[in-house]
């Protein structure tokens, strides 16, 4: 059964038991915090955006949110990157995961999504983190591929999908 925990600003966020999943189709007006609690206190997340970032402008640089996961303990935490856009891809760094894709292509709006305290580990012909800790930060950053200023981003015409799910032994 879906559970629609909280919905701050314009980020949408819907859980399942096992798996979540939310969909940024406004991410350029999206603000403030938001904090998920799966059934039992499974996976925390919390979604921080620069208070000082305008509605529909990106800086080139600027890092706009940031993830933290929290589960029970060490385990499988898998994160999949459903492009709705072309040249979505998700590929290993230096045993960083890192899962980007570009939003705006027009813009060149690129998105990244790493966890630095994770290693790798495959199951079911499907890549996942293994969480060392009990919580592991994700850190989204966004930058923009221009050499001006300020873009504008076009919202809700482009949206992604990122989803995680865990897996205990």
């Amino acid at each position: 059964m879906k559970n629609l925990i909280r919905t701050i600003g314009l980020i949408c966020l819907t859980l399942t038991s096992q798996a979540g999943a939310f969909t940024l189709s406004q991410i350029t007006e999206s603000s403030g915090m938001l904090e998920v609690l799966y059934p039992a206190n499974q996976l925390t997340m919390n979604i921080f955006t620069k208070p000082n970032l305008r509605p529909g402008t990106f800086a080139p640089g600027t890092a706009w949110a940031n993830i933290t996961l929290q589960a029970e303990g060490p385990g499988l935490l898998g994160l999949r990157w459903s492009p709705d856009q072309p040249r979505g891809e998700v590929y290993r760094r230096e045993r960083i995961a890192v899962i980007y894709g570009y939003y705006n292509p027009r813009n060149k709006l690129k998105v990244e999504f790493w966890m630095p305290n994770a290693n790798w580990k495959d199951v079911e012909d499907e890549s996942f983190f293994v969480l060392n800790t009990a919580a592991s930060n994700i850190g989204m950053d966004a930058t923009l591929n221009s050499s001006s200023e300020e873009t504008t981003v076009v919202a809700d015409r482009y949206e992604a999908r990122l989803e995680a799910a865990i897996y205990r032994p």
